[in-house]
């Protein structure tokens, strides 16, 4: 399981589903690319929100990034420190 704040990427921009978003932590600091595994998850959906995501970890030894291709995705409350600043 990951957690993170889903936001959009300015590189990887593909326009079907090998899209990437990247998945931020509470620093705003990217900590995995994440790419739809399932047709059904559309993760410009989730731009902005706070989730947990579920997955398979992989390592893009080309773009040096953590890929994780998401097959699971759930909302989570905001973490303390971001309460109050939406």
């Amino acid at each position: 399981m990951v957690k993170g704040r889903i936001a959009r990427s300015a590189v990887f921009t593909a326009d079907n589903q090998n899209r990437r978003y990247r998945i931020l932590d509470n620093d705003g600091k990217t900590i995995y690319y994440a790419m739809s595994q399932d047709e059904n998850i559309n993760l410009e959906n989730w731009v902005g929100k706070q989730t947990c995501l579920s997955g398979k970890v992989q390592y893009d030894s080309f773009g040096k990034v953590r890929l994780l291709h998401v097959s699971g995705i759930v909302e989570v409350p905001a973490p303390e420190n971001d309460r109050g600043q939406e």
